[in-house]
């Protein structure tokens, strides 16, 4: 099993942890959107609120991993990326097709650990006033960490030998 696999299991073990802890331990009445001011503009019930986030949940994993392990069956016809002879030739094909999987892999289990940031703000009951910018900024600064890298070795000048 790949790292980005095992990344993934691991944020699952949290979310489902903290969506449990919701259940148990969150007010009646929970934050279910904020504005980009950080103030909640839309509440639910805690039920509503678990039905949608372990829905968002299920479906961001399920899209994300349907993409990392189809991708290979994809034709080169379907794939459009920088230097496609070097990546898409029969030598280096499966390493594009990993690259690719674990990129999706890495980028559901960082919705994920969103998931559970927004659980663990829930469960404490706040508002989410001043705590929403920080995850925010860590969600965005995680995507960007593991898109990047990938993104750019496709970009890099192949070595040719």
């Amino acid at each position: 099993m790949s790292r980005s696999l095992w990344t993934l299991a691991l944020t699952w073990v949290g979310v489902v942890l903290t969506w449990i802890w919701v259940a148990v331990a969150a007010p009646d009445r929970v934050p279910m959107h904020w504005g980009i001011d950080g103030q909640v503009d839309r509440w639910a019930g805690r039920g509503e609120y678990l039905v949608t986030t372990g829905l968002t949940a299920v479906a961001t994993t399920v899209v994300m991993v349907a993409v990392g392990v189809f991708a290979p069956r994809l034709p080169d016809s379907m794939i459009n990326t920088p230097h496609r002879e070097y990546w898409l030739s029969e030598r280096r094909r499966p390493a594009f097709d990993a690259l690719t999987r674990n990129m999706m892999f890495d980028v559901a289990a960082v919705v994920i650990l969103l998931l559970t940031a927004i659980n663990v703000i829930t469960a404490i009951g706040t508002d989410g006033q001043y705590v929403w910018l920080p995850v925010v900024v860590v969600f965005v600064l995680l995507l960007v960490a593991v898109t990047v890298g990938p993104i750019l070795r496709l970009y890099r000048e192949p070595v040719r030998r």
